[in-house]
This record gives structure tokens, C-alpha cells and sequence, in this order.
């Protein structure tokens, strides 16, 4: 997506089995491992009725970066076998989204984890979350932002379009919106009605769209900030922790504490001094040097 205008919403609708191995086909040809500070070639998002353990799961979105294609799953005509049908070198995409070298962006992973685990067995790994990194990059060790952001937000605030490339975004965010939120008077069990209304279809493809673009403006910043290994290390470390909660009896995908950040000044400060010990015993003393096997995820070596 170019800063000058928003993606117009075009996507690929896969609801038959073989458009499906065709999609698993063309994400096998890929290089969706990427090392570790490079883009993710998966960007993705899920929309259901009352997404969550008491719901279902409608449309899983996914924007292929490196073809700049976003495709709608649609979980509500396939079911099960969405995830389970093989392309021709055995992809599934329970595979891809269970796989933790295969990295895949969620803006706020937390309510599709709980979707995907406890509708359909799956655990998510491998996620980056943008929601995280963006609370990150906008966070300082003795001051960390104490709330998380919309991406609404973010694209508002952060992504270098032109005014009329944001108000086309907007307009097709609240045309959306007027179908499925019942405050706008909508209904959410919009998204599992066949055929998929072309609103939904744009709204869903736009929100995917543009998240390749924020990720690597977020990341920039990232690499340039004072400490930006254990930013990752701490954006990885919030995020399972997010996932593990979401799989919990007690999770609430409602709840009004979500919008609240995983840190505080009082933790982090200690865990920086100790990064700062580790960093300076084993590098400087022992001469051992970190390799990041995957982003966040780090390993000394001799």
C-alpha cells in the first residue's frame, strides 16, 4: 500500500475446496519463513459472530505480502476443513497458523487465539503482534505507554497517507460497521450470511491491508530505540503470555482491563538493569554473542 492512497478493499473470496489448495499452493512457493527482523509475508485477521469460545468463527483474512493478494477464508462455508485440507506439498492451514516458524501478524491476537483454540483445537504460534509493538515502540523503560492502541489509531495517527486516502479507509471502516455493530444498528451475524455483502468483504480486506505498512514503520522505530532487543524479547514475552491467557477457563475476551498495557515502570526497570548484567557478563567477559533465532527470541553463543 502506497502513502498516497488506502488499499480499495479487492480481495479473493475462497470458499470451495480447490481455490483453497490453489491459496496453500501459492503460500508453499513462498518464503514465509523469513529471518528474523525481515517483514512477515503473513498479515491476518478473523471475524466471526460474537468472535470467541461462545461464537463462531465466519472469515479468516490473510494479506500475502510478498504477491500483495489478500484472501477471505470463508470458515462459515468450509467449517472444519478450512483448516484441515492439504494443498499439494501438505500445507494446511492449521499448519501455517500453529507453526512457530512461520511468523504471521495479528493486530491484538487475544479474541481469535480464543476463536481458533477453543472452537477448533488449534494454538496459534509464531505471532507477531502489532498491537504490542506499536505499544513498544511508544513506550519508555521508566514510562511504558499504559494503554494499548486501536488500530483505527494507528492508522490515523501514524500511517503517512493523505487526508483523502484516510477518509476513503474510514468510509469503508464505518460502512462496515453499520452492518455488523448493533450500536450502529447492525447485526454481527452479517459476516456468516452467503453471499458476503461487498461491504464486508472491503472491510475485511482493508484492515489486513494496510498492517505490512504499519509493521514496518513500527519496526524502524523499533530498530533504532535504545534497547531494542529487549523491546522484542518483551514484545515475544507479551504475547505468548496473551495467547496462553486467551486459552484459559477464566478468559474474557470483553473484559474492560484488555485495553490496559502488559507494563509498568516498576517491572521493567529491574529487567532492563538485569538485560543490561546478562548482556555485559556474557558478552563482554565470557565473549559470547546473541543470535535471534526467531524475532524475540534470542540465544547466547560462544
Amino acid at each position: 500500500m502506497s502513502s498516497s492512497s488506502a488499499n480499495n478493499g479487492a480481495a479473493i473470496v475462497v470458499d470451495a475446496h480447490p481455490p483453497l489448495k490453489n491459496f496453500l499452493d501459492k503460500l508453499a512457493q513462498l518464503t514465509i519463513s523469513p529471518p528474523p527482523l525481515e517483514p512477515p509475508s503473513l498479515y491476518i485477521d478473523i471475524e466471526g459472530v460474537r468472535l470467541g469460545r461462545q461464537g463462531s468463527i465466519s472469515i479468516i483474512t490473510i494479506h500475502v505480502s510478498p504477491i500483495s493478494k489478500t484472501y477471505l477464508i470463508d470458515v462459515a462455508t468450509l467449517g472444519r476443513t478450512a483448516f484441515t485440507t492439504q494443498g499439494s506439498r501438505e500445507y494446511t492451514l492449521r499448519n501455517i497458523l500453529e507453526s512457530p516458524d512461520v511468523p504471521k501478524v495479528f493486530f491484538d491476537i487475544r479474541n481469535d487465539s480464543d476463536a481458533l483454540f477453543s472452537l477448533f483445537d488449534i494454538a496459534v504460534a509464531g505471532v507477531r503482534d502489532l498491537q504490542l509493538l506499536e505499544l513498544a515502540v511508544k513506550s519508555q523503560i521508566q514510562s511504558p505507554k499504559p494503554l494499548v492502541s486501536s488500530l483505527q489509531h494507528c492508522i490515523e495517527a501514524d500511517l503517512l497517507w493523505t487526508k483523502e486516502a484516510k477518509t476513503d479507509w474510514l468510509k469503508i471502516k464505518e460502512e462496515g460497521k453499520k452492518l455488523f455493530d448493533p450500536k450502529k444498528g447492525g447485526r454481527y451475524e452479517v459476516f456468516a450470511e452467503r453471499p458476503l455483502q461487498k461491504a464486508v468483504v472491503r472491510y475485511c480486506a482493508q484492515d489486513v491491508a494496510c498492517l505490512p505498512e504499519l509493521w514496518s514503520l513500527y519496526m524502524k522505530k523499533l530498530l533504532n530505540k535504545d534497547y531494542g532487543k529487549f523491546w522484542r524479547l518483551l514484545i515475544t514475552k507479551a504475547t505468548r503470555e496473551r495467547i496462553k491467557q486467551s486459552q484459559g477457563q477464566r478468559y474474557d475476551g470483553q473484559a474492560a482491563g484488555k485495553v490496559s498495557g502488559p507494563w509498568d515502570g516498576l517491572m521493567l526497570e529491574p529487567m532492563c538493569d538485569d538485560w543490561v548484567d546478562d548482556s555485559w557478563m556474557f558478552g563482554v567477559v565470557d565473549g559470547c554473542t546473541y543470535t535471534e533465532l526467531r524475532f524475540g527470541d534470542f540465544l547466547w553463543v560462544v
